[in-house]
């Protein structure tokens, strides 16, 4: 199984923030503090290397720090160090690859026909996808090298970039979307786009002890200009040089021409990655290949249990996922403890208590999106009905399932342990729709006035009380929603104060959404018994309506409102402001552009 990249690095929490050791580092050229940010984010800048210049990590690797050392001053957010190094990675590769183009076309023009060393197994996704994550703009880049790839959690992310949680959400929405684009434009199919991580048969290693050693020897002789020359050090002062926007000058013709003629050599000795240390048994092992010699005893080999090694997990306090790569995995199980919280604060006002066992999540990519959830109950221990356990399987474009199939199957999670039983269909899915993309729920919302239109819809006292799906699973999804969506925004003027109603006065012991949770009121009066006359008892005791059928009209009339009509947001960016006579900008002026540009 891969290891995880969070095993690789230390804990952040008791360890010296790396704004200090940069400060360190910055005022006396600290070796200490300089060598703990090699260690500590090592990892994620040799995984990137690896994936990026297979044959020459750790030349690569070197020039990455190295380059550090002399522009410590361009960290923009000293807290965000891991990405500014991915970056930096992403421009030593570019530079590399470019050295080896150069290369190559060389050899080509002279005749040579020299035979070319099969680069690792890594896939070309791993390489596109770091190479894409790494051309991020900075903002984009911190929360997606913190969040996806050095495993912080959304806390733990907005306190090191000093940002709110909303806004960090959106900065990873954007980013997604970036990446999902830029990898379609590669040629990428959508399916195989949405993977954030590399192909599953490269494993993350730790980087080697004597390369560190060799990285932070060589950046004091890289300071004072006496470093020696080798691909790392010709390397960094290309990128330097390029990251001070310097014209083309003879110490960057210099470093290319080592580049060049130090190509052959990195095509001929490519550092072999770390092999898995030998297993305790293996010297049983031996014995047991040789049981089926001339004369030797049959002996049955002890068999390893079957297990799919192409599948890795991540676990976190409430959640197991398991995917084909760890970061899927990290980001999937990330993502479902958000929603966990962020759902239960929503609807019910306050967070939900650890469960006793994790909700396990497999997670398939490819094929059209879609989920499903098992549940199970039982008693606790006052018992009371709970929750027991859960599963749940989500499959797709990765993306798809970020923005709608795991939030919408969280949703379940999180009714189901707050109720302690199943919900009718309607409520079930009707709610969880409200957890997916707005695109989504517009599709939906569409949907169900089409089959209001043509006779379909199911009359509501009917509806409610429905606890399996019905044939029509489609109107089941779609008039469900709208009904979630009237009732959550449904008034509450002329009805009984719900927090003086007995069982639901937690509801509404913190302020918040009080919309929703009349509705989660609603949902609890109706189902304690769920027949015809607990229904028309919530219906009263929640909204003020004296039956369901009165509670259907009053949802048809807000179904037929233009303003209730769910629309494709307005994408189109704004103008930018036209600048007050006389201060210190140009005011905008249309100037003339060559034929067929737009």
């Amino acid at each position: 199984m891969p290891v995880s990249l969070l095993k690789l690095c230390p804990p952040a929490e008791g360890l010296t923030p790396d704004a200090e050791l940069l400060g360190r580092f910055a005022a006396t050229r600290d070796e200490a503090a300089f060598t703990e940010l090699v260690r500590r984010h090592g990892p994620i800048v040799y995984r990137a290397c690896r994936r990026l210049v297979p044959g020459h990590a750790d030349d690569a690797f070197q020039a990455v720090f190295l380059i550090l050392a002399r522009q410590f001053a361009t960290v923009r957010k000293p807290a965000a160090v891991g990405s500014w190094l991915v970056g930096t990675a992403g421009r030593v590769a570019r530079q590399m690859r470019k050295a080896e183009h150069r290369r190559t076309r060389c050899e080509r023009q002279a005749g040579r026909d020299e035979a070319q060393v099969a680069p690792p197994d890594v896939g070309e996704l791993a390489s596109a996808l770091e190479d894409e994550i790494a051309r991020l703009p900075d903002e984009l880049r911190d929360p997606v090298v913190l969040c996806w790839v050095g495993g912080r959690t959304y806390e733990q992310a907005t306190i090191d970039l000093g940002t709110s949680a909303r806004t960090l959400r959106r900065k990873l929405d954007r980013a997604r979307a970036v990446l999902r684009a830029r990898l379609a434009r590669r040629g990428i199919v959508p399916a195989v786009a949405a993977a954030l991580v590399a192909g599953p048969s490269e494993a993350a290693v730790a980087v080697p002890a004597a390369l560190v050693a060799r990285t932070v020897s060589v950046m004091f002789q890289f300071l004072d200009g006496g470093a020696p020359h080798t691909a790392a050090v010709a390397v960094a002062k290309g990128v330097v040089d390029g990251m001070a926007k310097l014209k083309v000058s003879v110490a960057m013709a210099t470093a290319a021409a080592v580049l060049v003629c130090l190509g052959v050599v990195w095509s001929q000795d490519q550092p072999v990655p770390p092999g898995p240390p030998t297993p305790a048994g293996a010297g049983h092992s031996a014995v047991l290949a040789l049981a089926g010699a001339p004369g030797a005893p049959e002996v049955e080999p002890e068999r390893i249990p079957a297990r799919d090694v192409n599948r890795t997990e991540s676990k976190t306090a409430n959640f197991v996922v398991h995917a084909p790569t760890p970061m899927m995995a990290r980001v999937i199980a990330a993502e479902a403890e958000h929603h966990r919280r962020a759902i239960a604060l929503a609807w019910l006002g306050q967070e939900l208590p650890p469960w006793p066992k994790p909700c396990v999540i497999r997670f398939t990519p490819g094929g059209s999106s879609g989920g499903a959830t098992g549940l199970k109950f039982g008693t606790n221990n006052n018992g009371e009905p709970a929750l027991a356990t859960a599963e749940m399987e989500v499959r797709g474009d990765f993306l798809l399932v970020l923005a709608s199939t795991l939030p919408h199957e969280v949703t379940h999670t999180v009714f189901a342990s707050y109720f302690g039983k199943a919900l009718p269909r309607w409520a079930d899915e009707g709610v969880a729709v409200m957890s997916e993309s707005d695109d989504e729920q517009l599709n939906h919302d569409t949907r169900a006035r089409e089959l209001l239109g043509s006779g379909r819809g199911i009359r509501l006292k009917v509806l409610f009380r429905l606890t399996e799906y019905p044939r029509d699973m489609v109107v089941l999804f779609a008039q469900g929603h709208s009904v979630a969506r009237f009732l959550a925004s449904a008034p509450a003027a002329g009805t009984p104060v719900l927090k003086d109603i007995p069982n639901l006065d937690r509801l509404f012991r913190n302020p918040g959404a009080d919309g929703r949770r009349r509705l989660v009121a609603f949902l609890q009066l109706g189902t304690d018994g769920n027949t015809a006359e607990s229904w028309d008892k919530a219906a009263k005791a929640v909204y003020g309506y004296g039956s369901m059928d009165a509670l259907e009209e009053a949802w048809l009339e807000w179904l037929a409102k233009p303003e209730n009509v769910l629309t494709r947001k307005d994408t189109t960016p704004r103008p930018a402001p036209v600048p007050k006579p006389g201060g210190e900008l140009i005011p905008p002026v249309q100037f003339p552009v060559a034929p067929g540009r737009p």
